[in-house]
């Protein structure tokens, strides 16, 4: 397992990689124990994608989308870790379903780096739209 995006791995300082390893490690050893446990769930999640562990979180995002399918806010997760894999329909898919369950953040979605490589598609941009309303 390794860092498929070097650029935001080399980004984290010293203290940072060395926190969201720590992170990561004891919720992979909860989730050992109890696979869908939320809270080591997220932590995984989120701790791996900050480390580069990109297809990893997409894992862990995905089973947190099973157990809390209405949640906008995971679902919009989700849609960061297809994008983050370079899956721009799923993305994109996905992002549309977080804006339905009621994500409407649409100004973090245009500042928000997991998203960068969906801009400039006219999907994203129709909908940032949709958010908007």
């Amino acid at each position: 397992m390794g860092p498929c995006d070097s650029q935001r791995f080399d980004s984290l300082n010293d203290r940072e990689r060395e926190h969201y390893t720590f992170i990561a490690e004891f919720s992979l050893a909860v989730l050992d124990k109890r696979p869908y446990q939320f809270e080591a769930l997220q932590s995984a999640a989120n701790s791996l994608t900050a480390l580069g562990y990109y297809h990893d979180g997409l894992l862990y995002d995905k089973r947190l989308r099973e157990i809390k399918a209405s949640d906008a806010l995971i679902t919009y997760n989700l849609a960061c870790s297809y994008a983050l894999v370079n899956d721009t329909d799923n993305a994109l898919r996905t992002l549309e379903e977080a804006i339905c369950l009621g994500y409407r953040d649409h100004v973090h979605m245009v500042e928000d780096p997991d998203l960068s490589n969906l801009k400039g598609d006219p999907r994203f941009d129709k909908l940032l739209q949709l958010a908007h309303k």
